[in-house]
């Protein structure tokens, strides 16, 4: 039900289109109460049962910001200076997630593909069931911070989870109720909700929420190495969020360096530059300065220099 004293005014329902025309501000929390603590402390609380998956929120900075003593000194300098004057507690540099956030994003992974064998015929299960020995599975999770490998050891009806060089900890999957995980880790018994999205996974435990994007070692690997071991791939660019096209600043057959400049967009009332990930030649540019683009729409797309060109 809804908490006392606090409201969410927002303009947009379930099935509308957000235009890059509209403003970033799409929602907007707001908390009231008999004085100023009390409506803080409201606010504090409903920030962290906020669950957003898929935009991008400034939740977590918000509740620093209502947490923060600064803020809560009435009697103190409460203007457009306090986020500079406070940067350093207010806008810390991101953590790596913890094993456990690791371990939800895991669990839902292996839960949904548990469901969509549906089948109980072993040999038709995606579950990783094999008739003798032990199936060890490698997943790679990029937290926003740095890579984090597990490996994951399938059990009768559990599972063993290892991240990176840590030790190994079993984890049993208790309940995979729509986005509600219930999993045993260890000695304990753990609640969070795990919304996935495509490649990357939403986790919200313990009031805070960790998005987690899954890698593929594989395709990368491929990707770096030459066509002597293993066929190129077409590499392209795609635009980080809704925009518009400000500057070009390459044309097809123009070859680049790693981390040069291809592209400057406009979105969220900031610019954003769009680089070469790799050294190589630029094979097509989809479009043209003024131009708007959806997110994850290709702007570029290149190749890796042929042998013969290096």
């Amino acid at each position: 039900g809804r908490a006392a004293g606090v409201r969410i005014d927002s303009g947009v329902v379930t099935g509308d289109v957000i235009s890059p025309f509209y403003d970033p501000m799409i929602g907007k929390l707001i908390a009231w109460g008999g004085d100023r603590a009390e409506a803080l402390a409201r606010l504090s609380i409903a920030l962290g049962q906020c669950e957003v998956a898929g935009v991008a929120t400034n939740i977590a900075f918000l509740q620093k910001l209502v947490d923060s003593v600064a803020f809560h000194d009435v009697g103190g300098q409460l203007d457009t200076t306090l986020i500079a004057r406070h940067a350093e507690s207010l806008l810390p540099k991101p953590v790596a997630a913890s094993f456990t956030v690791h371990a939800f994003a895991c669990a839902a992974l292996l839960h949904t593909e548990k469901r969509a064998s549906n089948s109980d015929d072993p040999w038709a299960s995606s579950s990783g069931w094999r008739s003798h020995g032990a199936v060890i599975r490698h997943l790679v999770f990029f937290d926003g911070v740095q890579r984090n490998r597990l490996l994951v050891t399938y059990q009768q009806d559990a599972f063993v989870l290892q991240m990176n060089d840590e030790p190994a900890v079993p984890m049993t999957i208790l309940e995979g109720l729509e986005s509600d995980m219930v999993i045993r880790l260890g000695h304990d018994i753990l609640r969070a909700r795990v919304i996935p999205d495509g490649a990357r996974y939403y986790v919200f435990h313990n009031n805070r929420q960790t998005s987690l994007q899954t890698i593929d070692p594989l395709r990368e690997a491929c990707e770096r190495l030459s066509s002597e071991t293993c066929e190129r791939r077409e590499g392209s660019l795609t635009a980080p969020m809704s925009g518009k096209i400000v500057v070009v600043l390459v044309t097809a057959g123009d070859k680049v360096a790693q981390g040069a400049p291809l592209i400057v967009m406009e979105a969220m009332k900031m610019e954003h530059t769009i680089t070469a990930p790799h050294h190589g030649r630029v094979e097509r540019v989809m479009f043209i300065p003024g131009d708007q683009v959806s997110e994850g729409t290709a702007l570029v797309v290149m190749r890796p220099p042929s042998d013969d060109s290096e």
